[in-house]
C-alpha cells in the first residue's frame, strides 16, 4: 500500500486472493493482472488523490484480468477508475458478490450487467455515472446503491427490498418496475425528477 510510482503488477498463476489494502493509494498503477484471483479484499485499490487546483482526482488502470473474480470487497476500487465502460460478462464474467462501496465515486464505468450477481453492498455504485442496470438474480438492494448515478434503464426483475435512498439523484431515470418489490425504503427514488412512472 502506498507505493506512489508502482505501475504494473503481474501475480503468479498460483495467486486466488487480494488481500485488504494490498494496493491501496498506489496511485500510478496501470496495469493489473490476476488472472486466477478469486477474491478482492477491502480496499485493495483504493485510491484518492488531490490534483494541483485541489479537485478529488481519480487515478485510471488502463489494463487488468480479473477474469476469475467472485467476490470484491468493500472500498475495493473506491475512488479509483478502470478502463472500460461496463462491468459485465466479459469484464467480471464470474463475479457474485459486489461489497459496501466497492467502486464509490469510480467514474468510468457506464453499463452493470451481471447476471450471476446474487449480491451487493450498500452505495456500491455510489456517485457512479452508470446508465445502465441489468441484474437478474438480485433480490435484494441496500441504501444508496445507486445514488448520485445517471440511470436511464434499470432491469432488476427479481428485487424484492429496495433501501433507503437507493436510486437517490438520479435525474435521467423515466420509470422504474419492480413487479416483485415488497419493501421500499424512504426516499429511495427521491430527487428522480424526471421519474413520471412507477410500476411496484
Amino acid at each position: 500500500a502506498g507505493c506512489y510510482n508502482f505501475e504494473n503488477v503481474e501475480i503468479p498463476d498460483s495467486v486466488t486472493s487480494i488481500e485488504d489494502y494490498a494496493f491501496a493509494y498506489c496511485q500510478s498503477i496501470d496495469t493489473a493482472y490476476f488472472p486466477n484471483c478469486v477474491s478482492i479484499g477491502q480496499y485493495a485499490f483504493a485510491c484518492e488523490t488531490l490534483s494541483s487546483t485541489g479537485l478529488v482526482r481519480r487515478p485510471i488502470i488502463n489494463n487488468f484480468n480479473f477474469q476469475n473474480c467472485e467476490y470484491i470487497g468493500p472500498y475495493a476500487f473506491s475512488h479509483r477508475d478502470l478502463n472500460i465502460k461496463s462491468i459485465d460478462h466479459n469484464t467480471f464474467p464470474r463475479l457474485t458478490t459486489i461489497g459496501d462501496r466497492a467502486f464509490y465515486y469510480t467514474s468510468t464505468i457506464k453499463t452493470v450487467d451481471l447476471s450471476r450477481c446474487t449480491s451487493i453492498g450498500e452505495a456500491a455504485f455510489y456517485w457512479c455515472y452508470i446508465t445502465n442496470v441489468s441484474l437478474c438474480n438480485i433480490t435484494s438492494l441496500p441504501s444508496c446503491t445507486f445514488l448520485g448515478c445517471s440511470l436511464s434503464t434499470v432491469f432488476i426483475p427479481n428485487c424484492i427490498s429496495i433501501g433507503e435512498r437507493c436510486f437517490e439523484d438520479n435525474y435521467y431515470l423515466p420509470s422504474i418496475n419492480f413487479p416483485r418489490c415488497e419493501f421500499l425504503g424512504s426516499g429511495a427514488f427521491s430527487q428522480c425528477s424526471r421519474l413520471t412512472e412507477v410500476d411496484l
